[in-house]
């Protein structure tokens, strides 16, 4: 494909929704092998059509947020402690290191490094439930400043907020 069709492309998919893409993904939009489409995402990043957010994982430049590429790391984690209080402003400081919870038994605890830094994962093998509603919810913006300041004192989630997965 060339550059053009590149940026057509993927701006198709973005304006469905698809930001992120793997490698074996933007082979079978591209019809080609991956050693062939290795060397095409070379040419693609220098040329600034796509960005390299993590190893196997692209999208298009400054489309992509920490939280959208977390999830696409780990389908089942999110942003927490001082990195979630930047994120909702109530902070200034950009942080270099996004500490994350994840509910996967796999991996007690890993680092991957990104655009944005660095995520460290943490294994949380509980569920939490929400004290008033006994279900899993959104929380409110109290809930997350409390759930932010709780996490990044203990390093553990408490039982009586929301969170969102």
């Amino acid at each position: 494909m060339k550059t053009i069709e590149w940026q057509k492309t993927l701006e198709e998919y973005m304006v469905q929704g698809k930001k992120l893409f793997t490698v074996a993904e933007l082979a079978n939009i591209a019809n080609v092998s991956h050693h062939a489409l290795n060397v095409e995402l070379a040419r693609l990043v220098k040329r600034h059509v796509l960005e390299r957010y993590a190893r196997g994982i692209y999208g298009l430049p400054k489309k992509v947020t920490p939280n959208e590429l977390v999830r696409s790391l780990d389908t089942h984690a999110y942003i927490t402690a001082f990195s979630a209080l930047f994120q909702q402003g109530m902070v200034t400081q950009i942080p270099t290191v996004y500490t994350c919870f994840n509910r996967s038994a796999a991996q007690p605890f890993s680092s991957k490094a990104n655009t944005f830094g660095t995520f460290r994962f943490h294994n949380r093998k509980k569920v939490d439930i929400c004290a008033s509603s006994g279900f899993r919810c959104r929380p409110c913006m109290a809930s997350i400043v409390r759930l932010c300041l709780y996490d990044a004192q203990t390093g553990t989630r408490s039982k009586e907020y929301c969170y969102s997965p």
